[in-house]
């Protein structure tokens, strides 16, 4: 028997055993596979990383998640491939980091995702990817209180939804509320201003559902425009605050 077609029965064995909900036993079947490491072929070891993905995602027991997320990490070091079940599983490792403060092991893994997106042909969807990993990079940067390097990651997020319409651009709210909170804290009420009304004008053109939201937005807004000497525009904007609370 040929080693290709060893690799492929137990690479279905272990779909077959997953399949079946016998996660551990699938997973044993690959880590064998994968101890072996040098007789694999490149498409033996693709074939075993994307089901192991597969597997990883179908976990649901946080320890074994994790173990098996650094398991694929390894292999995604080793044969920079995409694949959307193991984004998954990884990007999921990265936020178990952020919760435990492992800051530094976090960032490795988002900035290896970050270099994999750079890959991808398609730009709506390269986009989207390259846009969480900055936002969590972000997150990170601010949970340290690294602020302007939180700030030049939430600009590169801006940049990616530029051109596109208010109205389309409901997911890109988050990023840009953040920018405009980074740049207040940082003084650089410009950029706040602008990334305040961004974030207005998205909460409107996409009808929000979220009046708090629309409202605390409005609140950052105005604090911007008066920290900048923008007072009547602020007091104009007040008033208008002031009657929708009412």
């Amino acid at each position: 028997m040929s080693l290709a077609h060893a690799c492929d029965r137990q690479v279905n064995a272990a779909l077959d055993l997953a399949s079946d909900g016998d996660l551990v036993a699938a997973k044993r079947i690959l880590d064998s596979l994968i101890q072996s490491g040098a007789d694999l072929s490149d498409t033996c070891k693709i074939n075993t990383y994307r089901t192991l993905a597969r597997i990883c995602i179908q976990m649901t027991d946080e320890l074994a998640r994790v173990q098996c997320g650094e398991e694929l990490l390894d292999l995604t070091n080793e044969l920079e491939l995409y694949d959307a079940n193991a984004w998954t599983v990884l990007f999921d490792l990265s936020s178990t980091y952020v919760r435990q403060q492992q800051y530094s092991a976090a960032e490795a893994i988002l900035n290896r995702l970050l270099g994999l997106a750079n890959e991808i042909p398609e730009l709506p969807k390269r986009n989207a990817l390259q846009a969480d990993m900055l936002l969590a990079l972000a997150g990170i940067s601010r949970d340290r209180q690294q602020l302007d390097e939180a700030k030049g990651l939430l600009r590169q997020y801006a940049e990616l939804y530029a051109d596109v319409p208010d109205d389309h651009a409901t997911i890109a709210l988050g990023g840009f509320i953040a920018l405009a909170e980074v740049a207040y804290e940082l003084k650089d009420y410009n950029l706040a201003i602008t990334a305040w009304e961004r974030s207005l004008n998205i909460s409107i053109a996409a009808h929000v559902p979220f009046p708090d939201l629309h409202a605390d937005i409005l609140d950052g807004y105005i604090a911007a425009l008066r920290a900048e000497g923008f007072h009547d525009r602020a007091q104009k904007m007040q008033r208008e605050l002031d009657r929708n609370r009412k």
